[in-house]
């Protein structure tokens, strides 16, 4: 096995930093895409579908309020 001085484990690292730094930010900018806006009646059909799904939770048992601000949703059920 190989040993490494930690001089040339900082010099390796700064060869080759500003390569790797391009890189990476070569790919976040291609992850991020922008979509269009949500149309209204768009936004008013996913809110609808989200509160009936809450509704549903509650009715379950699966949504358990611990206080006044925290919330348990048991997903195993």
């Amino acid at each position: 096995m190989r040993k490494f001085k930690l001089s040339e484990i900082k010099q390796n690292i700064e060869g080759n930093r500003t390569e790797v730094n391009r890189r990476i930010y070569s790919e976040q900018v291609k992850r991020l895409k922008s979509k269009p806006a949500r149309s209204m009646d768009e936004r008013k059909a996913l809110d609808e579908l989200a509160i009936a799904s809450w509704e549903k939770a509650v009715r379950d048992g699966k949504i358990k309020f611990l206080g006044k601000r925290k919330v348990y949703y048991d997903c195993r059920r």
